[in-house]
């Protein structure tokens, strides 16, 4: 029944395959869901603007080092959200798979690029103040962020974006990929909290509940991308993988050059 089922959806696009997903996990629930986690990353992104900017809160950008440092969180919380946009691409960028990966992948860059430019931000304050370097878990934990997305965005580069693996050695990067994501994901989401907490002994009153609300917006963020990454259908099966791997928005029926379960084990593939 499930060969049959895979047979049926063979010729659909890309984006009306993904997007029937989506609709009968929820219908309407998850329209709505879906405007709610769009309307949170842009209410996150003014939040982060306004509380850096009001003189009220941190009091904006400087030359001086305190208010330079203001471009650390800015870059970071906006890395986040311009993640969050890449992970759902392919649950909710409308276009052919291409376009989907397309966004995926600059999405992924840009916040790449991000968090090295906020890094570059609180290594260039902590040299001019006489702070020594990496002494804080935040600091630890950006480490090991910046260096599960650089992984991260080398075997997209390599696995997906160039021509360098064939379709089989492609098929079986797809879970590690997505598992690294959701790692890389969940590591950046855990290290704004921590970067929040660290801000917190310099505070005025008025910054600290803003700031408090501020990660109650970033971990709403980030439990409204894992509800799209939670659905049975969006986890790494061989429909799943097969879908991510086709060519020119169709998918090519592989049935007979990769077998749904492994032969010896009889556990699916």
């Amino acid at each position: 029944m499930e060969q049959e089922l895979l047979l049926d959806k063979s010729n659909q696009p890309a984006s009306q395959y993904i997007l029937s997903d989506v609709i009968q996990y929820g219908t309407v629930t998850s329209w709505i869901w879906l405007a709610l986690t769009h309307f949170a990353i842009l209410a996150t992104l003014a939040c982060v603007w306004t509380w850096i900017m009001s003189s009220r809160y941190l009091g904006g950008f400087g030359k001086d080092p305190v208010h330079q440092f203001h471009w650390h969180p800015f870059f970071n919380a906006t890395a986040f959200l311009v993640l969050c946009e890449g992970v759902m691409a392919y649950r909710m960028f409308p276009g052919s798979h291409s376009q989907q990966k397309w966004f995926h992948g600059i999405c992924n860059t840009a916040a790449t690029a991000m968090l090295a430019i906020g890094a570059y931000f609180a290594i260039h304050y902590h040299e001019r103040v006489g702070i020594r370097h990496f002494y804080s878990v935040h600091a630890w934990v950006g480490l090991a962020t910046m260096t599960t997305l650089l992984v991260q965005w080398l075997i997209g580069l390599v696995s997906f974006a160039l021509p360098v693996l064939g379709r089989r050695e492609r098929l079986s990067v797809v879970p590690v990929h997505k598992w690294l994501g959701v790692t890389t994901f969940m590591l950046i989401l855990a290290n704004l909290m921590l970067g929040l907490l660290n801000y917190q002994p310099g505070l005025t009153s008025p910054s600290k509940t803003f700031a408090n609300a501020l990660a109650l917006l970033f971990i709403f963020c980030g439990a409204s991308i894992m509800f799209w990454l939670g659905p049975p259908s969006a986890q790494g099966t061989y429909k799943e993988n097969r879908r991510s791997l086709s060519l020119g928005g169709q998918f090519e029926d592989e049935r007979a050059a990769i077998p749904v379960s492994d032969p010896a084990t009889g556990l699916r593939l």
